[in-house]
């Protein structure tokens, strides 16, 4: 419950934090969720963000932009949403590539 007081991030980020894993009681796909999340840091990394911008939050924002469930693909993302920018569908290719 957030009150009176809007929550600073570390707040915000616990809440989310609870939100995932409650809708992620499943061990299985809980394990998935967290290889997605590593994939989209490594994801960020490739492409060359500063390290700040290389973390869970960030990696949760570039697999919510491409609606990825836990169980998805990342081929299954590309052709889901025709990624535009070629510097992130060659890294996303190279990534899938990878695994």
């Amino acid at each position: 419950m957030l009150g009176d007081a809007f929550p600073d991030q570390s707040g915000i980020d616990q809440l989310v934090e609870g939100e995932l894993m409650a809708n992620n009681r499943d061990t299985k796909q809980s394990n998935q969720a967290k290889t997605k999340l590593a994939e989209a840091q490594q994801i960020l990394r490739d492409l060359g963000l500063p390290r700040a911008q290389q973390n869970d939050r960030s990696a949760l924002t570039l697999l919510a932009l491409l609606d990825m469930k836990p169980a998805d693909s990342w081929p299954a993302a590309l052709a889901r949403h025709h990624a535009d920018d070629d510097v992130l569908q060659r890294t996303l290719r190279q990534g899938v590539r990878a695994q």
